[in-house]
């Protein structure tokens, strides 16, 4: 009698191919991963907590301030933070200082000064002697009258300065003196030089005298106030402006009063 080998027992997954495509067993995706246990826990292990030497609450053996009450372990005290309302004062606007109009240097101002007062006085003393027929008294009020025009025109230089510091845009609040001095020297060498046009008889031969005598005042100014020769020029015109408009009040004046006394 012949036996028949076993079968194999078929497998619970195969598929038999002769199945229809709906009865066939399809794939199941495969689960998404749980993140809530893949993320780390915020929470840390007690294994890696520490008591606080102060209040005794726990805390990360790594910390170095306890968040219950503040104690620091390295300090070892109790930190308390400050609370309050910081008020900011307004800066005050920062002021941006103009350059300076009157440069320092070439001479102090006395030095300058003394210069000056000796041009006055050559000055004088050539108005006084210049003129041959001219009295004692000419003389002395020709010499008189150039004394009162360099002082007065002095300070009629120093509000030149003042104007040509606005229009450059600089200012003038310091050397006052060194400015004074420095006009007084340019008068008095004006006035020196022009002192030569009285020994001469002809208008045509005081024209270049005069011409002269302004030539060496612009020289002392650009020589002694290092401004460039715009700078120079405009000092020397605003001077000019001044040094006219008192002349022409003076003028004025006399004339009235000459006016008034007619009358």
């Amino acid at each position: 009698m012949t036996q028949t080998p076993p079968q194999p027992e078929p497998d619970p997954g195969h598929i038999p191919l002769d199945l229809p495509e709906s009865l066939r067993a399809r794939p199941q995706p495969a689960p998404a991963p749980d993140l809530s246990t893949s993320r780390p826990s915020l929470v840390p292990d007690s294994t890696d907590l520490d008591a606080c030497p102060n209040c005794g609450k726990p805390m990360a053996a790594d910390a170095v301030v306890c968040f219950n009450c503040g104690y620091d372990q390295k300090s070892a005290r109790v930190v308390k933070p400050e609370v309050g309302v910081v008020v900011l004062e307004p800066q005050p606007p920062v002021r941006r200082e103009k350059p300076e109009f009157v440069l320092p240097g070439r001479g102090s101002p006395r030095v300058v000064a003394i210069a000056g007062v000796a041009c006055v006085l050559a000055a004088m003393i050539v108005s006084a002697t210049v003129s041959k027929n001219a009295t004692v008294g000419i003389a002395a009020a020709l010499a008189g009258l150039v004394l009162v025009q360099t002082l007065l025109h002095t300070g009629t230089g120093v509000a030149g300065v003042w104007l040509a510091s606005k229009f450059t845009a600089t200012q003038f609040e310091r050397h006052v003196d060194l400015a004074a001095s420095r006009m007084l020297l340019a008068v008095g060498v004006f006035q020196l030089v022009a002192a030569l046009r009285l020994s001469l008889e002809s208008p045509f031969a005081r024209a270049p005298v005069f011409l002269l005598a302004v030539g060496a005042y612009w020289l002392v100014l650009f020589a002694f106030f290092r401004r460039s020769h715009r700078d120079t020029s405009l000092l020397a015109a605003c001077h000019m402006g001044v040094w006219m408009l008192v002349e022409f009040s003076v003028q004025i004046q006399t004339w009235l009063a000459s006016a008034a006394t007619l009358k």
